[in-house]
């Protein structure tokens, strides 16, 4: 089984062109993030070090809860008047900012800041995901990764070899067998099916995952061959063998890690390494 990158993006919210105030006073930066553990650590230590390595600007990290809480605090602080100045996007959410006309595009706010940007310095195909018309929208922040937990005792308990699946078809038929077997109420949860299932498996065999330009000209989905198999895929387990925690949110990945820790699924594909 084999999983793609998710990117994560920094906008700058529309009040970051009037940076700036009096002569020879300290900028102060707002930034607004979805990062936690050990992600939400490494941020704190960016911060710290560039916050000390000069005496112009200060940044503060705010840590605003999941990515779709980011965004809805950001567009209600946008609309009283108060937002932050940096706020980290996730990919789902790019094009709801930028049509929302909340952000500053990031090659807008470069130019309007006379600031030069080699921008083939960066990867394309991180880049790509956030331009427009090859016009850079939010700055890449990190990746992700999903990541396949199981757990080895509720595969015990379920008569399956220790080791992990490798397909898809491998995942749903462990999971058949953990609830067969009542070892766990759940066989696979993910807090992003859209993302975890279906855009995973597009970018792998190098299809569009929608139709229009990705999605940035209309939004659409396409109707080739892996949206048949995904769809008739999807409608044979849902219910079945992939379920969400109750009180778990939408990008949770946390809670659906904690669901194979605590023993209430054998199996999470919402683990993330990022970097």
């Amino acid at each position: 089984m084999k999983w793609a990158m998710r990117a994560i993006g920094v906008a700058a919210i529309a009040a970051l062109g009037l940076l700036g105030g009096a002569a020879n006073a300290q900028t102060r930066i707002s930034f607004w993030h979805a990062q936690e553990g050990k992600s939400r650590a490494a941020i704190e230590e960016l911060v710290q070090r560039f916050n000390q390595s000069q005496r112009e600007v200060e940044v503060t990290a705010v840590y605003k809860g999941t990515y779709p809480e980011v965004i809805a605090a950001a567009k209600a602080a946008y609309r009283h008047k108060d937002p932050p100045h940096l706020v980290q996007v996730y990919e789902v959410g790019t094009q709801s900012m930028i049509m929302s006309d909340t952000i500053v595009p990031v090659h807008r706010l470069m130019h309007q800041q006379k600031v030069s940007v080699d921008w083939v310095d960066f990867l394309e195909t991180i880049t790509g995901y956030y331009s427009t018309d090859g016009n850079l929208n939010s700055m890449p922040f990190n990746v992700s990764t999903p990541i396949l937990y199981y757990n080895k005792d509720i595969f015990r308990k379920a008569g399956l070899p220790d080791t992990p699946p490798v397909t898809w078809s491998d995942v749903e038929a462990a999971s058949r067998k953990i609830l067969a077997a009542g070892a766990a109420k759940c066989g696979f949860t993910t807090p992003s099916p859209s993302w975890t299932l279906l855009e995973n498996t597009f970018a792998w065999h190098d299809q569009p995952f929608a139709t229009n330009q990705n999605g940035l000209s209309a939004v659409s989905y396409g109707d080739g061959p892996l949206i048949k198999i995904g769809e008739g895929w999807w409608e044979s387990v849902i219910g079945v063998v992939l379920r969400r925690r109750a009180g778990a949110g939408q990008n949770d990945s946390s809670e659906s890690d904690r669901s194979v820790n605590q023993g209430w699924s054998g199996l999470s594909g919402g683990g993330r390494m990022q970097s």
